[in-house]
């Protein structure tokens, strides 16, 4: 019961620095805001926080290992589905990940290209033999340009207000991911 309500307060934290980040700059938003928003008290936000920072850092934090955890043990040849899976997800917290964007604080931009680089070092052996036999192109330069270009891809899709759904994201990416580099 306790990881319950646990839970719910954070989701209730999550929801009032987002709604609040819809209407002011991080810098603007103080804890008493966020405990209004949230309908919660200091105590329980300095419970799970020890401050706006740390907030922020956490949210960014589980956003991406939720992610990673997604991805990690998914084989390349499932890569499309994997891809769609995270943007119906991202679609569906699409407030708050536009907020991540937004923040200058929380670098989000530059956490998703390093989480992207990541998972393509991890699945290097992949990447290696498809740019090798398609570009010749070292794979630790090729990893930074294609987690370079789908990172971008991606912000750009959030901060146009996610325009294309999930699915044809998802087509954007691949052809991104994979141009000129095998058959699509």
């Amino acid at each position: 019961m306790v990881q319950i309500r646990q839970t719910k307060s954070k989701q209730q934290i999550k929801h009032a620095i987002t709604k609040l980040l819809q209407q002011k700059p991080f810098e603007e938003v103080t804890v008493t805001e966020i405990c209004q928003t949230a309908e919660l008290n200091r105590g329980t936000f300095y419970h799970h926080y020890e401050d706006k920072y740390d907030l922020m850092d956490k949210l960014k934090q589980d956003t991406l290992y939720h992610i990673y955890q997604f991805v990690k043990d998914t084989p390349t040849e499932q890569i499309h589905d994997l891809i769609y899976q995270i943007l119906i997800e991202a679609n569906a917290e699409f407030d708050f990940i536009q907020v991540l964007y937004t923040v200058p604080y929380v670098n989000f931009e530059t956490a998703v290209h390093k989480l992207i680089g990541i998972l393509l070092q991890e699945n290097s052996e992949d990447i290696e033999e498809i740019v090798e036999q398609y570009k010749n192109i070292p794979a630790k330069y090729a990893i930074q340009a294609y987690s370079g270009a789908i990172s971008n891809v991606i912000k750009q899709w959030v901060l146009n207000g996610g325009e294309e759904s999930p699915k044809e994201m998802t087509e954007i990416i691949y052809k991104v991911a994979f141009f000129g580099t095998r058959e699509l």
